[in-house]
């Protein structure tokens, strides 16, 4: 090793280079050494040491920080573009379901600054970070980006019902009469077959009576009932006397 003047640097150092490492690109040395501005490279064969060439050292460094990523859903799928880095020789993306992380990775070795990430859910947002990468080290992880995948919206349809096998009740039919039987306090009981009307009449006379005031009697018409030469047959009830009464329909 020499530094810039081409005064040899001791005391010497020596690395192993394999042959398909020296065939123009660039050897990256496992340490630096303050000072080496060239090197020489030889080739061992028959214990003989052939000087091959002499080359120039440089300076390299890990990569910086990608700068600017954004990330665009796409459909199906979402882009990712950032500034490029110089010194990078690939980048890494790093991908998540929660804002800052933990990063999974998705892709190495990416060549270009762009990237689409195909493997993505409807209905997810997913957190993105890169990394530049060189044969020195990563960068640390850009700033990050979200985007969100719409869903599409479909949703399965219910399955139908078999109809019902079952026939529905007839409904029956009102005559819009009723049985009001009435029981008397002595224990007797009176029924008569009446219209609706009627039987809400009689009601009404009963709660009229029952707060204080009304007649102290209330006449129902027996109707059909109505046996022998009359023309008409009523029942006077008392009052005073009704134990109960209920009302039947039909």
């Amino acid at each position: 090793m020499f530094d810039s003047s081409g005064k040899a640097i001791l005391p010497t150092y020596w690395f192993t280079v394999k042959a398909n490492q020296a065939d123009g690109r660039l050897i990256y040395l496992p340490k630096t050494y303050a000072g080496i501005a060239k090197v020489n490279l030889f080739n061992y064969s028959n214990s003989r040491t052939v000087n091959v060439s002499e080359f120039q050292m440089y300076n390299i460094t890990p990569p910086s920080q990608p700068l600017n990523l954004l990330a665009t859903p796409d459909g199906s799928s979402i882009g990712l573009t950032w500034n490029e880095v110089e010194k990078a020789t690939s980048y890494t993306i790093k991908r998540s379901v929660t804002m800052n992380g933990p990063y999974t990775t998705v892709a190495t070795g990416v060549t270009q600054a762009s990237f689409t990430d195909a493997d993505v859910t409807p209905g997810t947002t997913y957190y993105y970070v890169v990394t530049a990468v060189n044969p020195v080290g990563e960068s640390v992880s850009s700033n990050e980006a979200s985007a969100f995948i719409e869903s599409t919206g479909e949703v399965e349809p219910t399955p139908e019902e078999p109809p019902s096998t079952e026939q529905p009740e007839p409904e029956q039919p009102s005559s819009n009469r009723a049985i009001l039987v009435v029981t008397m306090n002595t224990g007797l009981e009176k029924e008569f077959d009446l219209s609706m009307k009627e039987v809400n009449d009689f009601i009404n006379w009963y709660e009229t009576k029952q707060s204080g005031s009304g007649r102290a009697s209330y006449a129902i018409d027996k109707h059909n009932n109505n046996k022998g030469p009359f023309i008409s047959r009523k029942d006077y009830i008392l009052f005073d006397r009704i134990l109960t009464f209920e009302v039947n329909e039909y």
